[in-house]
């Protein structure tokens, strides 16, 4: 009855760790060449951005984050880059003042990466900008907290981890 309880309560440490670290970097949601994405910064984005579009999870949120300089690069090569101004001034036309007013600065960067992907899928062919985001997410180095998911640079974008030793249930 011991064993089972150490064992128990060491695969419930090693979970902790991996659900709550990106490679040693407490607190992390995600690593994008060395620059850190709080799990704090992801969760205020989050939290602003549900009110205003339900169903936004924390895994979108830090997709489009991890995704971000990736975007603008490419935005900013084409001439076509996008200003937090430009986000704003989207969110009060399409969505309303009242709602540029509510969201911060994290929700506006991850719905800046979002209107500027699909700025460069509206204004370009669609594979080759595929095909140019999968060249640099290839290049760089990407570490994304196992709690959401990890990256794949072939399918551009946050793919859900299936644990082995959790049951899943269709």
């Amino acid at each position: 009855m011991r064993v089972r309880t150490v064992v128990a309560a060491a695969t419930a440490g090693v979970t902790a760790v991996l659900l709550t670290a990106c490679e040693g970097q407490p607190g992390a949601a995600a690593i994008v060449d060395g620059e850190v994405i709080s799990q704090s910064y992801v969760a205020t984005a989050q939290s602003d951005l549900v009110e205003q579009f339900p169903g936004v999870g924390p895994q979108i949120v830090v997709q489009m984050l991890v995704l971000a300089p990736f975007v603008h690069g490419v935005s900013a090569d084409q001439g076509a880059a996008l200003s937090m101004q430009d986000v704003r001034d989207s969110v009060t036309v399409n969505v309303g003042p009242e709602a540029a007013d509510q969201l911060g600065d994290e929700a506006f960067e991850v719905l800046r990466a979002d209107l500027a992907l699909q700025q460069l899928f509206a204004e370009n062919d669609q594979d080759a900008v595929i095909t140019e985001l999968q060249s640099r997410f290839a290049a760089a180095e990407i570490q994304v907290n196992p709690r959401y998911g990890r990256f794949s640079a072939e399918a551009g974008g946050i793919e859900a981890i299936q644990l082995d030793w959790i049951r899943y249930v269709e």
